[in-house]
């Protein structure tokens, strides 16, 4: 892949930065899928079911915000203070409001199991997992 990269480079290098960025995008977008079908290999993990917790945890995310903006349009006149304090409730409670769904929470989990699993091993451990 390293050769593969630095070719790409030496190719775009005569067209300037934009011929470099260019040459590098397509290299990339060609050994995408090689990429994803490398890292799910020996999982249970399939890119749709990423891809499905994925768009979970952004709606979760999007819901405390727009919760957090809406308290915001209510409260604007309150000191800064009450307005912060009000932004975190409001943003909690929408986070939480859509936490309660049972996809959203399997997300979460599986999210939480996965950093549980590879904190504290070293690099070499890591690289036996993966064979």
């Amino acid at each position: 892949m390293c050769p593969i990269a630095v070719g790409s480079y030496a190719i775009g290098f005569p067209f300037g930065i934009r011929g470099v960025a260019l040459s590098s995008a397509l290299v990339m977008l060609a050994s995408f899928p090689w990429v994803i079908s490398f890292s799910f290999r020996k999982t249970e993990s399939t890119l749709q079911r990423l891809g499905g917790r994925l768009v979970y945890l952004a709606i979760t995310s999007f819901v405390g915000v727009a919760a957090g903006e809406l308290a915001f349009q209510t409260v604007s006149l309150l000191s800064a203070i009450l307005q912060i304090l009000v932004l975190a409730f409001a943003f909690s409670a929408g986070w939480f409001s859509v936490a309660i769904l049972r996809p959203v929470r399997e997300a979460m989990k599986d999210s939480k199991k996965l950093l549980r699993s590879t904190r504290g091993m070293s690099l070499p451990q890591l690289v036996e997992n993966l064979d």
